[in-house]
């Protein structure tokens, strides 16, 4: 079986796809990358096989395993999540705009729709810094912009609470408020966030 990290072959000391991966995580590690597809015989490893490694001996005829600068890869989900903010700010004026109108049925797709652009966020900001090994406001090079960061994901947990809080009680008003002020003006806040979080995370991933 043949393995390769990024077009460069790899020494096995087996030809089970756990030899392969074990190689392929090693030289990776090495160039200060992580690998983010495996595909074997020129198709991706079905997902099931990178979770339980089967023991098969050969695996395949040849196993490729691509690779990416951590720091690039989070990059690329800060700024995807950023620019989905776009979008939230959408969803949540038509949502306050069709509850004043009585239009709770129709509101409630579009706050539907701005709650998973959300998470979305957090998940990009939560499992990007877990790569990289850092806190979210540690990313972030100076005490202002920390502090930014940890006041801007205080608010944002409450305001989405406060979400939760309004669907529950159905408080239409306060719901309404909370998505046309709180969160549209957290929407243009994180979007910078992001933005920044997204430059340092290309400088700590590349090691500068």
């Amino acid at each position: 079986m043949r393995a390769y990290l990024d077009d460069e072959p790899l020494e096995l000391e087996g030809q089970t796809l756990g030899a392969a991966v074990l190689a392929g995580r090693q030289a990776a590690e090495s160039r200060g990358r992580m690998i983010i597809e495996v595909w074997a015989d020129g198709s991706p490893a079905p997902p099931a096989d990178l979770e339980e490694l089967p023991a098969a001996d050969p695996y395949a005829s040849e196993v490729r395993f691509v690779s990416a600068v951590p720091g690039a890869l989070v990059a690329h989900a800060l700024e995807e999540a950023a620019e989905n903010l776009a979008g939230v700010r959408e969803a949540q004026t038509d949502a306050a705009a069709q509850l004043s109108r009585g239009e709770t049925r129709e509101a409630m797709t579009n706050v539907g729709e701005a709650l998973r652009a959300w998470e979305t966020v957090r998940r990009a900001v939560q499992e990007g810094c877990a790569v990289l090994g850092v806190a979210p406001a540690d990313l972030l090079s100076d005490d202002e912009s920390r502090d930014a960061c940890t006041r801007a994901i205080e608010a944002l947990l409450e305001a989405l609470r406060e979400v939760q809080r309004a669907v529950t009680d159905q408080d239409v008003a306060g719901l309404a408020d909370t998505l046309e002020y709180d969160l549209d003006e957290l929407a243009e806040t994180w979007t910078g966030l992001l933005g920044d979080m997204a430059s340092a995370a290309l400088a700590t991933g590349n090691g500068e």
